[in-house]
């Protein structure tokens, strides 16, 4: 599990989500209230999102070695 500091970027009691960039329309990898301290965030049983149409291979996610997150507040 990473440990991430977003201090920098959310506030406490911002609400927040973080969606994965291999499968940014799939469920958010966390989301909710941010209360402080630093987000854990999940390096395995991530999935890659599955392409439409044929391909020779299916791609695989890169996590655990690498993984791109997009952090978004939301407005409520």
């Amino acid at each position: 599990m990473l440990q991430a500091e977003v201090y920098a970027v959310l506030h406490p009691g911002a609400t927040y989500e973080l969606r994965d960039a291999q499968n940014f329309f799939g469920d958010p990898v966390l989301q909710g209230v941010y209360k402080g301290g630093k987000l854990p965030i999940p390096m395995t049983g991530l999935t890659a999102a599955q392409p439409n149409g044929s391909v020779p291979r299916q791609p695989v996610h890169t996590a655990p070695d690498f993984a791109a997150f997009v952090l978004r507040t939301l407005k409520e």
